[in-house]
């Protein structure tokens, strides 16, 4: 029964999120999430990876509502939670594990806990650099990460290393549209 209401607030989410009622959505993604936790106090292994999900869910949601201390909180019990499930190799954790560090990131931006979010995206390249070559992460994805990390170091004033980041960017983003785009960036 519980399982099956998870999967209705779920749904219910989703759709509003499509719709953009994302007051509505949080609403159905917390009480998804209060569902979850307790059923994964009974069945911590095969519930835990899909909670950290939802948290990831209701986290994008309060972000697109501009309320990133809570997206922050969200992002970072899902980052929490599926930590181990990354280390222990599980399939695609590590793509997950990327997204949320990467959203993480975001949202420490938009808070301004610069140093916090340059830690994040740090993880978020590095992860994502790792899998690219063979898993579901983009190229794109790549240098998303490789720009917000530079827009934070930037923020930081390591712009030896924004500069870097921002390469690192527009190198990705040139060769996945089989383009070059380098020559244009300071240093060439």
């Amino acid at each position: 029964f519980k399982e099956k209401l998870v999967e209705s607030y779920n749904q219910l989410g989703h759709c509003l999120r499509a719709l953009e009622q994302y007051e509505q959505a949080v609403k159905s993604m917390q009480a998804m999430v209060k569902i979850q936790a307790a059923l994964a106090k009974d069945d911590p292994d095969s519930l835990n990876s899909r909670l950290a999900n939802s948290y990831h869910e209701l986290g994008i949601c309060l972000a697109k509502l501009g309320r990133h201390t809570e997206a922050v909180d969200s992002f970072s019990t899902a980052v929490a939670i599926l930590s181990p499930f990354a280390e222990k190799g599980e399939q695609d954790s590590d793509t997950r594990l990327a997204s949320l560090h990467h959203a993480l990131g975001e949202s420490l931006i938009k808070i301004r806990h610069y140093e916090n979010a340059m830690q994040s995206l740090q993880l978020a390249v590095k992860i994502r650099s790792n899998v690219s070559a063979g898993g579901p992460i983009t190229l794109d994805d790549c240098a998303s990460s490789h720009q917000e990390l530079g827009f934070c170091l930037q923020q930081l004033t390591h712009y030896e290393e924004a500069i870097a980041s921002y390469q690192a960017s527009v190198r990705i983003y040139s060769s996945s549209k089989g383009e070059d785009y380098s020559s244009f960036y300071a240093g060439k």
